[in-house]
């Protein structure tokens, strides 16, 4: 029997059309705010050992939405989760940091709350397998039996007919993306079908070092997607720019 049991068969799910939250950190699929960022962080057997020993499901109309609670692991330590930890607590919890931020009270929070199913949000990512980084892993190929086309044609088209679908279903207010340099267009094609029904403009944040960054705001039908800069990677890099971009974000796209 293959290591990688759970992550193949959920692969044949999307491979056939079926559904599947496989790469996403999930939460409450009933929640006004949804994020989405590019891929799990890692190694795709470091994925395995995460689903098999931290992330548990909830089923809910018939869907099988991932969770997590009381987590201890090597993700805790994540950039991007602690990011996304003080962005949250900012736009969701009304919390006010410094220029800096506690980590005790990130560490908590990420512990028990941000993938918790009680969350004030969802989590999803684009692909479903674990990559280091947004270049290509031949061990996808080697141990998963997937090759880069497929990857991204066939099964990026079948996982976004699936994401439009919850979409529809559960409507939340915005969704919130996180797209390194050049991968706007994945959460587009992703999230959006029809070019006729859109309403876009577009924003700048200005970083501590006068660096500005763009920022895509599109409305279609019930829902507004924000699509900002990477938290980190050579994009939003420190706490200081976390906070103050989450903060212009509440300020410009979710209170007003």
């Amino acid at each position: 029997m293959s290591e990688y049991k759970y992550l193949l068969e959920e692969l044949e799910k999307i491979k056939n059309g079926g559904d599947s939250f496989l790469g996403c950190d999930g939460g409450n699929i009933n929640a006004e705010i949804w994020f989405c960022g590019v891929e799990f962080g890692g190694t795709p057997k470091e994925m395995n050992t995460y689903y098999e020993n931290h992330v548990k499901h909830y089923v809910k109309d018939k869907l099988e939405i991932p969770f997590r609670e009381n987590y201890e692991g090597k993700y805790l330590k994540s950039k991007f989760d602690r990011y996304l930890t003080a962005m949250y607590l900012i736009l969701l919890e009304n919390y006010s940091f410094d220029k800096t931020v506690d980590s005790i009270v990130i560490d908590d929070f990420l512990k028990n709350k941000l993938y918790n199913k009680n969350s004030k949000s969802f989590k999803l990512n684009l692909f479903p397998i674990a990559k280091k980084d947004v270049s290509w892993d031949k061990e996808i190929e080697e141990k998963l039996n997937i090759n880069r086309d497929v990857y991204y044609s066939s099964m990026f088209k079948g996982r976004s007919k699936f994401f439009q679908d919850i979409i529809s279903k559960y409507q939340p207010k915005t969704i919130i993306c996180f797209s390194p340099t050049n991968h706007s267009d994945y959460f587009i094609k992703a999230f959006l079908k029809d070019r006729k029904l859109l309403e876009f403009k577009f924003d700048y944040f200005t970083d501590r070092n006068n660096k500005e960054h763009l920022i895509k705001i599109i409305r279609h039908k019930k829902t507004q997607y924000i699509i900002m800069p990477f938290l980190g990677m050579g994009n939003i890099t420190n706490h200081e720019d976390v906070i103050n971009i989450s903060e212009f974000i509440k300020e410009n796209y979710i209170n007003s």
